[in-house]
């Protein structure tokens, strides 16, 4: 991850079972496409092969979305989010959409 120390993490955390969650995966390839990989970088995370990990988040419903930038979370979508919910999030840490860069 070099040069991402001060990009946004959207850590997506599912499970293989999940249908919800695989609904979700367009949504989350739609906000790849939309912003740089140096400022927003999608994690996905199966809750089945990282148990630990999803505690550690304080994960309580799957699917989620936890944002995390420099080791902060500053939000949290329990459960099918959209993408104008992510981008709502994703705005109050002013990070700038992809296609609006000359």
């Amino acid at each position: 991850m070099d040069g991402f120390h001060d990009g946004i993490a959207v850590v997506f955390v599912t499970s293989k079972t999940s249908g919800a969650g695989r609904r979700m995966d367009s949504v989350l390839a739609r906000l790849e496409l939309q912003h740089r990989a140096d400022e927003v970088r999608v994690l996905r995370i199966d809750v089945d092969e990282q148990p630990e990990l999803a505690r550690c988040l304080d994960v309580r419903e799957i699917p989620s979305i936890v944002m995390v930038k420099r080791t902060r979370q500053f939000a949290r979508l329990p459960g099918r989010a959209t993408f104008a919910e992510l981008e709502r999030a994703l705005g109050t840490h002013s990070v700038s959409p992809e296609l609006e860069r000359p």
